[in-house]
């Protein structure tokens, strides 16, 4: 789940939310060679959902060419276990009619079913209070860690007015934790927040978690090594 879009954007209410998963991006998580194994990050997408209390919830399997069909099954077999419906997209290689047995299930979907959802927390919570709450109940931290710094930026939104902005927590793509390096779905860890920073004209503010570069969103290998350097 985009931590912007669940934490700041959705403050009203949705009719669905799709998670669009990729096989690739299963397989950067797992901890161990299998190409199957890390589904961390997919349960906790559904975790997520569970926990803002929003039932209307699917899948979609964005497919490339590269992907085998023992891939897409397991990935549809694992989202079963969750009674969440599964639906292919073959976008990639078709075009917008790659996309229509989606479009068809997420219309179903929505004529059957009614949202119940809830934000995971209220704006009237501290800064620390919800920067907490996501670490705990969506990354499955045990404890966070506010360095001082951060809690002299804290005491200065709240001095200035900022108190009641929603909170995006920026950390490493690679992991639910702090830590790059740290795959699957861990336990018993701590976040360090490091700092914040109030994007007051855009309406949230931002918890920098361990050692993070907001920009760029570099992969773990760039793409400049495919390329061959000429003079």
């Amino acid at each position: 789940v985009n931590a912007y879009f669940v934490n700041c954007t959705l403050r009203t209410v949705p009719n669905i939310i799709g998670f669009i998963i990729y096989s690739v991006h299963i397989a950067a998580h797992t901890v161990v060679p299998q190409r199957f194994l890390g589904f961390g990050g997919l349960i906790v997408f559904i975790h997520t959902a569970a926990l803002i209390e929003k039932n209307i919830v699917s899948v979609c399997i964005n497919k490339f060419s590269t992907d085998s069909d023992e891939e897409i099954e397991y990935i549809k077999d694992f989202a079963s276990k969750y009674d969440v419906p599964v639906e292919i997209s073959q976008a990639y290689e078709s075009g917008s009619e790659g996309t229509i047995e989606f479009a068809n299930k997420v219309v179903e979907i929505l004529e059957k079913e009614k949202t119940n959802y809830m934000p995971l927390y209220s704006l009237d919570l501290t800064i620390e209070e919800k920067i907490e709450k996501i670490c705990k109940e969506i990354y499955g931290a045990s404890d966070v860690e506010f360095l001082d710094e951060t809690k002299e930026n804290i005491k200065k939104a709240v001095k200035f007015g900022y108190e009641k902005l929603p909170v995006c927590i920026a950390k490493t793509p690679s992991s639910l934790t702090d830590d790059a390096k740290i795959l699957g779905r861990p336990s018993g860890f701590k976040i360090t927040i490091k700092n914040i920073k109030i994007n007051s004209g855009a309406g949230f503010i931002v918890a920098y978690a361990g050692n993070i570069m907001t920009l760029p969103g570099l992969g773990k290998n760039s793409r400049y090594k495919d390329y061959e350097q000429k003079y």
